[in-house]
């Protein structure tokens, strides 16, 4: 079935219930209809979005698998399930010290179902499962930025954005710079752009 039809069946059943038509049915009863809305909602609202054990599992055999093309590079997940989310929308694969062969590799893994994208530092397809995954190769020098920029969350980048612009220093997902001259701060590890900030590392899922 396709996707559209999906979820043209879905808004069917959505509408039954509302008018009260499913209670009608053979087994059902106005408390399944109530919860058959309540389930309708919840979707909407958590739409694209996974357990987190789900990500986990698929995060960590595709990383394993990455590595396994690329034993030399530091290949982690990030985004929301670093930080220990309850649920996550995409995988978010961080690749540093690999070159950009991973990225074949990356599309080629078995259970991909699209390439949604493909490039020489990013690339994203669509996964068994329903998960989105992003893959970002950076250099060794700007891992540990690359690590707090694509962790999140957005709010507390946005915070040592902010600080970073006080000090009168630059802070994005290459590293740590003075605005005057644009020479590095820092970069290779998170703790370096925590401690230039005035700041101790704060553990992932605290962001």
């Amino acid at each position: 079935r396709s996707l559209t039809a999906a979820v043209s069946a879905i808004e069917e059943l959505e509408e039954a219930a509302k008018e009260g038509r499913v209670r009608s049915m053979k087994g059902m009863g106005p408390k399944k209809e109530t919860l058959i809305l309540k389930a309708i909602d919840e979707r909407r609202l958590h739409g694209g979005r996974h357990l987190l054990p789900d990500t986990h599992d698929a995060a960590v055999a595709y990383v394993a698998y990455l590595k396994a093309h690329a034993p030399d590079a530091q290949i982690e997940a990030v985004g929301s399930l670093r930080r220990g989310q309850e649920s996550c929308g995409d995988i978010d694969i961080l690749a540093s010290g690999a070159d950009a062969a991973l990225m074949d590799r990356f599309i080629e893994y078995k259970l991909v179902e699209r390439v949604l994208g493909q490039g020489d530092t990013k690339s994203s397809v669509r996964i068994w499962g329903g998960f989105q995954v992003d893959l970002r190769i950076v250099s060794p020098e700007s891992r540990g930025a690359a690590m707090q920029y694509f962790t999140g969350s957005k709010a507390h980048n946005i915070v040592l954005r902010d600080r970073a612009i006080g000090l009168g220093l630059k802070l994005n997902e290459y590293g740590l710079f003075r605005v005057d001259d644009e020479s590095r701060v820092g970069g290779a590890s998170e703790q370096e752009i925590y401690e230039a900030l005035g700041l101790a590392w704060v553990p992932p899922e605290l962001r």
